[in-house]
């Protein structure tokens, strides 16, 4: 299994599905046993090319991330982001 797969869009992007954690294993059916590939996976949208995936993939990984989460989710992560910088900066006097 490979670790993404690149498809072009016609307007010069691409939708990449990215995969982490493959992991090859051994399945047993009431038909018999045989081997799968199994992968956390996400998929994301880009501009950069196929040869520039490897050097972003852990951006990419998050942005897929955040794709499959509603708007009140990512918000709410953005909020805990501020409340723990402002933490920081203030030295704990938030």
């Amino acid at each position: 299994m490979r670790r993404f797969t690149y498809n072009w869009l016609d307007d010069g992007s691409a939708v990449v599905y990215l995969r982490d954690n493959i992991e090859e294993v051994t399945v047993e059916s009431e038909e018999g046993t045989y081997k799968e590939w199994i992968a956390d996976e996400v998929v994301a949208e880009t501009t950069l090319g196929v040869d520039e995936i490897e050097g972003n993939f852990d951006a990419l990984w998050v942005q897929g991330e955040n794709r499959d989460r509603g708007i009140e989710a990512r918000l709410a992560t953005v909020e805990e982001l501020l409340d723990a910088t402002m933490a920081v900066v203030l030295e704990g006097e938030v």
